[in-house]
């Protein structure tokens, strides 16, 4: 992926050029940032929609009787499956937002302090603070991954869980594991 300034000079009439070069860069900065925003947005939204459907599926899991072991294992499966496909929209949502979050990031104004952009403001500071390092996590776009970081964790905290219940049901049907 190209990281150089994306800078716009389009080519008008002797006068005009100023003013429709702050327009047009104007209006391609403020459709970036929409969908910077929107996927923002949408991350969380299917993230909350995969927590929500784990929460269920648990719930209905460890409400279930210890003779039971057959339906805690279909809930089990059930629940790991809902955590790949959590996993995976996760990881993409999170990839779609951090190359359009570089992409806004990229923006500048040859005759304005860069300080106007707020997204290269973020990512500058997030470069800071990783080169003195307070981030823990960094990934190729720099910050806010210990965000992603954590909330992957929140997903394999679900998987333990439903292979913890799996163990236990099948020892309980009498199946002895070798761990």
């Amino acid at each position: 992926m190209k990281t150089n300034p994306i800078i716009i000079e389009p080519h008008l009439k002797e006068g005009d050029q100023e003013k429709h070069t702050d327009i047009a860069q104007a209006s391609l900065f403020n459709a970036v940032v929409a969908i910077v925003n929107s996927e923002r947005t949408a991350v969380w939204q299917r993230y909350s929609a995969m927590l929500i459907a784990n929460s269920i599926v648990f719930g209905f899991i460890v409400r279930q009787e210890p003779g039971q072991a057959w339906f805690v294992i279909t809930g089990c499966v059930l629940g790991l499956f809902l955590c790949s496909v959590w996993w995976i929209l996760t990881e993409d949502s999170w990839r779609y937002f951090l190359l359009f979050s570089d992409i806004a990031r990229r923006f500048c104004w040859p005759q304005v302090c860069e300080d106007v952009n707020p997204n290269k403001v973020m990512f500058d500071e997030f470069n800071r603070l990783a080169s003195e390092g307070r981030f823990i996590f960094i990934n190729r776009f720099n910050g806010g991954d210990r965000i992603k970081t954590l909330a992957l964790g929140v997903i394999l905290l679900f998987i333990i869980c439903y292979s913890l219940f799996i163990i236990f049901s099948l020892y309980l049907l009498g199946y002895r594991l070798i761990i």
